[in-house]
């Protein structure tokens, strides 16, 4: 009971830019109330290169 006890949950600790990454990465998944909630628009940029 201990054990089970002690491993029941697992916690992750995310920076802003992981929690960020996490949300882009997995946006798609979400159902259509959270989306609604975190709305977001993907745009398409164009990035200069340096040479």
């Amino acid at each position: 009971m201990k054990e089970a006890r002690d491993v029941f949950f697992n916690i992750r600790l995310w920076d802003q830019g992981r929690l960020i990454e996490e949300i882009l990465k997995h946006y798609e998944q979400f159902d259509d109330e959270l989306k609604a909630e975190l709305s977001l628009k993907r745009i398409w940029t164009l990035v200069v290169e340096e040479q």
